[in-house]
């Protein structure tokens, strides 16, 4: 039997976790649209509307302690099944890595959430919309959540600062780095083409967002649009300076860049993605 996502996820998502402030926008609630916080881009009003044409993904509206219900659904406590799954082996399985790019947690899938690997292990994802940005991990055997909402562009690097607060930066850990296993950065040098980029005849090189250029400073730390990073694990480099602080690179067996991965997205190499484009 059809049933539409809307109705689909109000039944078993934000009825059966008690997030009666939560809707999808396809199916809104009226008295909680009235009551919407204003987004902001820079410091100008954006339109209230917060659709994205990206149905379902960004379509969910609610509050911190919707987010709070769904995390706590997540997280029961000792000897207590999850409302979400009739069994918690199924919520086991849900926490397991799906797919990884790096091997371990570092920028790994776990049915659609994301994992970090820091100090403390998380999952969770990030959201935005035209002036509204948003960000929510759990730490599973923690019993811990964070949630954090803000009606601006610019929140970014603060949603991450405060999330890391409680699960720890990525790869800030008590261990002893091979510092043999090292790539040496002039083998990282050149340009990089989001994988997610939607091409049409050609790829704009003045489009930052689209295109980054790598350049190496010593053979341990690289340049990316000025901000320096530090190898300080094998092929992966952080920024202590810069919102997208930790970027991993995927090397082949002859040492040449297969692709990059910067805060989820995945880059390829230009001459690749033009060679694609010239199929």
């Amino acid at each position: 039997m059809k049933k539409k996502y809307c109705d689909y996820v109000k039944k078993n998502i934000f009825d059966v976790c008690g997030m009666n402030v939560c809707y999808v926008e396809d199916n809104p609630i009226e008295s909680v649209m009235s009551n919407k916080a204003t987004p902001y881009f820079s410091s100008f009003k954006c339109a209230r509307s917060y659709m994205t044409p990206a149905y379902a993904s960004g379509m969910a509206v609610g509050t911190a302690r919707d987010l709070t219900l769904f995390a706590n659904a997540l997280m029961p406590a000792d000897g207590k099944t999850s409302p979400l799954f009739k069994s918690n082996d199924t919520l086991k399985e849900f926490f397991e890595i799906t797919r990884s790019t790096t091997g371990e947690e570092l920028f790994s899938l776990h049915h659609g959430m994301w994992g970090s690997d820091g100090n403390f292990r998380g999952m969770g994802h990030d959201g935005c919309v035209p002036g509204m940005r948003s960000f929510f991990v759990i730490l599973p055997e923690e019993h811990l959540s964070v949630a954090v909402l803000a009606n601006t562009d610019g929140a970014d690097a603060l949603n991450a600062e405060i999330v890391e607060l409680f699960t720890g930066s990525y790869y800030d850990k008590d261990e002893k780095v091979d510092t043999s296993r090292f790539v040496d950065a002039n083998k990282l040098v050149g340009k990089y083409v989001k994988n997610r980029a939607q091409f049409v005849d050609r790829i704009s090189e003045s489009d930052p967002w689209t295109i980054f250029e790598v350049e190496a400073q010593d053979k341990n730390t690289i340049l990316i649009r000025g901000a320096v990073y530090t190898q300080i694990r094998p092929y992966v480099f952080k920024s202590k300076e810069a919102a997208i602080d930790i970027v991993f690179f995927d090397i082949g067996p002859d040492e040449v860049v297969k692709k990059v991965t910067v805060f989820q997205n995945e880059w390829i190499p230009l001459m690749e993605a033009e060679k694609i484009l010239k199929r």
